[in-house]
């Protein structure tokens, strides 16, 4: 069960990294998503309540 945690935290992080990219935050944010159970929540959490710096097209 720990093994499919962490590889669902490893396919989470291209995602992720994209998404911190263009809404402005540094990058390599996305991998917390490597820590289990709390690492995806947690950079959704830092998304939500942050600042988007790129405005929309």
């Amino acid at each position: 069960m720990d093994a499919l945690l962490w590889w669902l935290g490893f396919l989470a992080i291209l995602p992720l990294w994209v998404i911190c990219g263009r809404a402005g935050l540094p990058k390599p944010l996305a991998l917390l998503a490597i820590i289990p159970w709390i690492g995806v929540a947690l950079v959704v959490l830092i998304l939500a309540v942050s600042r988007w710096e790129r405005e929309a097209r």
